[in-house]
């Protein structure tokens, strides 16, 4: 979540000139508390609400210990990803709008990683993305459609199970992408 916060403070949100750096670590540090808690407060409801919806669909048994933790965490990845885009990258003025670069400018392997130029999954890409990658955080599912959808969209082949080999190759941009967002490859 710092490094989040700090990023942009750093690039695009102006921190008081004559603050000592002291006071910006200190502002960081607060700002960064805060998001934590908000993140906290929704995991906690995400984690019981999808814990009811699992128990409901699967006849009133609760769920392993192993699928608790699994809902758990992405509960808190869910919930650290909504507050950050809610509370802070809202904060992020956005320019006036000016014509994109072409998209025929753009190569694919690049474009799915800039908003600007990479299409939205689709159901079936995003479900795509759950069978091949069904062991991975949601966040790193929700990086694989953008790549998926983009490969999709150059004709490119797409991996169908955990096992293709494409499923393996795939994992290290992905990772990339995760890590110029703030996230740990997995």
């Amino acid at each position: 979540m710092r490094q989040s916060v700090q990023e942009v403070y750093h690039r695009w949100l102006a921190l008081p000139a004559e603050w000592t750096p002291a006071q910006r670590d200190q502002f960081i540090t607060l700002e960064t508390e805060s998001l934590d808690k908000k993140a906290f407060a929704l995991a906690m409801d995400l984690r019981e609400s999808e814990i009811r919806r699992w128990t409901g669909k699967h006849s009133g048994q609760h769920p392993d210990h192993a699928t608790t933790v699994r809902i758990h965490q992405s509960a808190e990845e869910n919930a650290r990803e909504a507050v950050v885009r809610e509370h802070l990258y809202s904060k992020i003025p956005q320019d006036s709008p000016q014509p994109p670069e072409p998209i025929t400018g753009v190569p694919w392997d690049n474009r799915w990683m800039d908003h600007r130029f990479r299409p939205e999954p689709s159901e079936a890409i995003k479900e795509l993305a759950r069978t091949v990658w069904p062991d991975h955080s949601s966040m790193f599912r929700a990086v694989a459609g953008y790549l998926l959808a983009t490969r999709h969209q150059e004709g490119l082949d797409l991996p169908t199970s955990p096992n293709h080999v494409l499923a393996q190759t795939l994992v290290a941009p992905i990772n990339q992408k995760l890590g110029r967002i703030g996230y740990a490859g997995e």
